[in-house]
Order: structure tokens, then sequence, then C-alpha cells
């Protein structure tokens, strides 16, 4: 992308001494992404702006903004639109600049494939990058001649996320997630600051660290309004977090397998139980079984455990959806969580399993996944959605009944539930990030193990 700079060259110190109100004539928005630019319809968006728009142009251009009342937010359908300014004053007062600011969100992978990766000083920002917001302003004089333009690119990389929930997925090629509306405030209000101080390259492109949004619902969120969050820090498979005033850390090992040897000339002896479910599957002839292996360790109790989870490889399934290809889990209570050579737990998987409680996610609102405002916003999705649970285990655990909800566009959320009680709600997407705790009574060492069942690596 060749670099463009733009200046307030022609404002002359007699200008700026003569012409201290700024009139801002027209604010164009457009997204190529998603519904984002729906947030000007609430009207916290807007009297945030307008709140930082005074400040920015009192403290870097020393300009008083008028009329704030009547301001002209227009939508467009395209970028082109957004191309050329055309003057159009809606105040005659000579004593005015006129400001025309355009604010337009644009297509990650196209950013960059134009953009020019040559420019790119931290090559890991393609990454990071969640969102491309573009914010230019034009300043007009009385005479209608444009004084000089100004253009900020702001790359927009999600914060470590506080919420919980569903995260406000848009997938166009290319999976990102929109700012929460403080975020998209955050993101104008650091934007105009950049653009507006004098002394800097006008050529610039910044990298902004903003929240994600959620989907609104009705079995998370309302749950864990007002409850205490523990938050856990997981790095390389070792999670650690304080449950009781007591430091817990779960190490989770690599993923593994081990053959289930029933063929051939290495045949092994295997539970007849287990015998009849394998020779029950369908393809069974062609099949191979695996047992799916990761090994765990509770540290703080110096105890090691082993996930096992009987699995079929059909060579001859053909599923339309490709997430759903080699992990065919075996039904019945063939999945283990074993204590050296103790059975700790022995349970099942099921996948894509419908809710039928009446939970619901309402994307067409939208929230910070952690307190209970949310809002509005245009999506073609006017429903609610249903929930489907990406894995359910069931089982037993320590002589006690379990079972584990997964679900999240990342599967990313567990529902536990433990004696028919949800006692955790929990989150994270390579590993636990936080959770909420409904059961002081849940011991730690149960706690931990569940969330070995839960987060092991091959529900993904």
């Amino acid at each position: 992308m060749k670099k463009i700079i733009f200046g307030l060259l022609s404002f002359s110190v007699q200008l700026v001494a003569a012409q201290k109100s700024v009139k801002l004539e027209q604010l164009r928005c457009f997204s190529t992404v998603g519904p984002v630019m729906s947030y000007w319809e609430i009207p916290e968006v807007k009297r945030a702006f307008i709140t930082d728009l005074k400040q920015a142009l009192a403290q870097y251009r020393h300009f008083a903004l008028t009329d704030t009342i009547s301001l002209n937010i227009q939508l467009l359908n395209s970028g082109d639109e957004a191309g050329t300014v055309k003057p159009v004053f809606t105040d005659p007062d000579t004593s005015h600049v006129h400001l025309y600011l355009d604010f337009y969100e644009l297509d990650v992978p196209r950013y960059f494939s134009y953009a020019g990766k040559a420019e790119l000083v931290d090559t890991g920002i393609q990454k990071r990058a969640n969102s491309i917001f573009v914010l230019k302003a034009s300043w007009v004089n009385s005479f209608r001649k444009i004084l000089s333009s100004e253009e900020l690119h702001i790359i927009a990389s999600p914060t470590e996320a506080t919420g919980f929930g569903n995260l406000y997925t848009i997938a166009n090629g290319y999976k990102s997630t929109p700012p929460t509306p403080k975020g998209f405030n955050g993101i104008l209000q650091k934007g105009m600051a950049i653009l507006f101080s004098p002394g800097n390259d006008r050529a610039r492109r910044v990298e902004m660290k903003v929240p994600q949004a959620y989907m609104t619902d009705n079995f998370i969120l309302p749950k864990i309004y007002n409850q205490p969050k523990i938050y856990a820090i997981t790095k390389k498979g070792v999670s650690m977090y304080t449950y009781r005033d007591t430091a817990e850390i779960i190490r989770m090992g690599d993923q593994q397998y081990e053959e289930i040897l029933i063929k051939g000339k290495k045949i092994l002896k295997y539970p007849d139980a287990l015998m009849d479910e394998i020779k029950s599957t369908f393809h069974y002839a062609t099949s191979d079984f695996v047992f799916l292996r990761q090994e765990c360790r509770d540290v703080v109790r110096d105890r090691n455990y082993l996930i096992k989870l009987t699995t079929q490889i059909d060579p001859e399934y053909q599923s339309a959806d490709s997430e759903n290809m080699f992990t065919n889990f075996l039904t019945g209570k063939f999945h283990y969580l074993l204590a050296e050579k103790d059975t700790v737990a022995i349970f099942t998987v099921t996948k894509r399993v419908k809710d039928n409680t009446g939970k619901k996610i309402f994307s067409f609102r939208v929230s910070n996944g952690y307190d209970s405002a949310s809002f509005p916003i245009a999506d073609w999705r006017k429903d609610p959605l249903p929930v489907i649970y990406n894995y359910v285990v069931s089982g037993r655990i320590r002589g006690s009944d379990f079972s584990i909800e997964c679900s999240g566009q990342a599967n990313n959320l567990k529902e536990i539930y433990f004696n028919g009680k949800l006692v955790c709600i929990a989150d994270g997407l390579l590993g636990l990030e936080k959770f909420v705790v409904f059961d002081a009574s849940l011991s730690p060492q149960i706690l931990n193990e569940l969330f070995m069942i839960g987060f092991n690596r091959f529900f993904v």
C-alpha cells in the first residue's frame, strides 16, 4: 500500500486563530463484515461519541464542536460511497470549519492482502487481528474547499476475555468477533485522539485491544450474573487458580492413542462388554478401534490421572460435518478417568445433542458477557437460536452421578452437573480460563477431576 501523508498544512496560524468552531457535517459509516455499524442506533453509543469528539477537538485542535443535536449519521451500502467528499453545508455560518468523518470496517484477510505485509513491523499482528477499522477526517472551509484529509487504520485485536457465553462470531471465510458497544466507543475515542493529535505522521496504522461481544442467552448469563468469578492462568497445558483460598494446579498432557488389538496376530483380551459393543458397531469389519489417551495431573495432591476414550475410526464413514471425522465415540459407558489402578469415573460421550429444556441464544442482542446489560443489533437471524451441545458427557464419578454439557462456538463452555445439580459453569478455549461455582461444598479434588474430563483435548 502506498504511503499516504496527510496533514493540516493548509491551516495557517491566522486561520486557526480566526476559526474556533467546527461543524460536524457528516458521519458516514460502512461495514463489509457484519452488524457492528448498527451500534449507532444505540443512544449510549451516540452520546459517548459526541462527548469524545468534543474532547478530542478541544484538546488537540482547540476547536469547539457546534450543534451536536442534529448528528447526521449515514449508514452506507457500499464503501465506494465513502471515497470522496461532496461538501453540503447544513450551517451557512462562514466562521465554521466543516468536518466530514468516515468510519468503516474492512474484511481482515482482504485488508492484509492489499495492505502489503512488507509494511508490517509486527508480522504477528495479522494473526491477532479480529477487525479492521478505518477512520478518515476531511476538513472543509466555508468556500467548500477541502483543506486537508487524514486517515487512520485501526487493527482491533481481542483483549483477554473476562465474559462468559457465546461469542458473536461472524463467518465470512474468516471467523471474527465484533467489539462490544463499549469497545466500539473505545475504538472511536482512541482513534480520534490519534487522528487529531498534531505533530504525528498522518499515515499510520495502530493496534487496539478491545473486548469482544457475546450473544445474549437465557442459560449462561442469567446464572453467572453477580456471581463471584474465578479466573485461571493456563499456559502450556498447566492451569492454576485459587479455590477455597487454596492454590490449585492441573496439568494436562499431550494427546496420545493406543490401538485396540482385536485383529491380526497380536490380539489382546478385553472385557466382554467392550468387545460386544465394538462388534455391534456399523462397519465393524473395516474399522479400527483406539483408546484416545491424555495424561493429567493434580499437582497439589500429587496424583496422576489418565483420560481414556474409546473410539471407532471408520474409513467408510462420510460425514457432511468435517468436525465429526474420526471422533466416533463408542456408545455406552466405555470412557474413563483413571487414577493409577483406580477407576475414578466411567461415562458416555454423545455428540450433537439438541437441548429440549428451553435454552436459547439471542443473536440479535449483544452483551459484554459479564453483566445484565445488552443491546439490540441488526442481525439476519431474527429468531432465537436453539442450543445444540457439541458433546454431552454423562456417567458416575466417585460413586455420584455427573454430566458435562459442552457448547459454544469453540466448544468453550462447560455446564457441570453433580448429583443432579448445576455446580459449575466453566469457560476456556484451549484450557480452563474462568469459572463460577454454585455449590461451595464441591470438593477441590472432584472439581479438578471434572475439569480434566470436560477440558480434555479430544473434545474440540
